[in-house]
């Protein structure tokens, strides 16, 4: 028992750990581009806006899910799957970017943005698998 309490732990670390290392990415050093010299945004500035906002829940969740009891975790966990998988979508699926395919927010962003996401989502598909299989045996144990 133990044991998953101490895996969720590790996950919900990761998953806290990742959802801080996307937010302070896209505002530092995987930031699309600045302002336009007429002080308008290119479209990629609202992909950064967006992920932001992703960003932010995802580290609610995980901050929740470090400081609440073992029975509520799992839907933390589960909670945490669509927000960093329509994190890592967005941006290519609704949010549209810069023309030029070298561009940071093309280059870098998105790629950055989806990867970190992806991993995010991986952490909450092994937190869920953790805890759901702790739930099992917890079941049959009683």
């Amino acid at each position: 028992m133990k044991k998953s309490g101490t895996s969720s732990l590790v996950t919900g670390i990761v998953m806290l750990l990742l959802s801080v290392l996307l937010l302070v990415g896209v505002l530092t050093f995987f930031a699309p581009c600045g302002p336009m010299e007429d002080g308008s945004f290119m479209a990629c500035h609202w992909i950064k806006q967006e992920t932001i906002g992703f960003a932010a829940a995802m580290i609610l969740i995980s901050v929740i899910h470090l400081i609440v009891p073992q029975d509520i975790k799992l839907g933390l966990g589960l909670a945490m799957i669509p927000v960093s998988l329509s994190a890592a979508v967005v941006p290519y699926a609704l949010m549209g970017s810069c023309m030029m395919e070298m561009m940071t927010c093309n280059a870098l962003t998105k790629p950055a943005v989806a990867v970190v996401s992806v991993l995010v989502l991986i952490a909450a598909a092994a937190d869920v698998i953790v805890l759901f299989r702790n739930r099992k045996t917890k079941k049959k144990g009683e």
